[in-house]
């Protein structure tokens, strides 16, 4: 729906230009029944460093199985609440489909590294 797009844009300008009040405004006119309406408003939250509130919106969606890449999503929060035991199962799943990403592969250095302050692992992870 071009409105659920337009208002999407308007939500993300207005929080990146510090505009409260229409922030607010696109926020309630959000369908909160929309995948895409969800997932914006779950990136907001990660953009505020509100993980809790982005990983609870991620993990409703993720229930469908149907968008794989929720796993680099949900990593990435708990790679800043520093749960790295979560963030290595969410993002080796990842690795299992999608052996070839890039970020992916950037992420679970970067979790070695800050798990375990072993910058020969990471460099092995990517094969520098």
């Amino acid at each position: 729906m071009p409105n659920d797009l337009n208002n999407r844009v308007r939500f993300h300008l207005a929080f990146k230009l510090g505009d409260g009040n229409e922030v607010l405004e696109a926020h309630q006119k959000l369908n909160q029944n929309s995948v895409p309406n969800e997932l914006s408003l779950a990136a907001l939250h990660y953009l505020k460093n509100e993980q809790e509130e982005a990983i609870e919106i991620y993990k409703k969606i993720f229930m469908d199985k149907k968008y794989d890449a929720l796993n680099i999503y949900l990593t990435m929060c708990y790679y800043k609440l520093e749960y790295y035991d979560i963030d290595l199962d969410l993002v080796n799943h990842y690795l299992s489909v999608h052996n070839d990403s890039f970020i992916a592969n950037n992420l679970n250095a970067s979790i070695e590294y800050s798990s375990t302050v072993n910058d020969k692992a990471a460099k092995k992870i990517l094969q520098i």
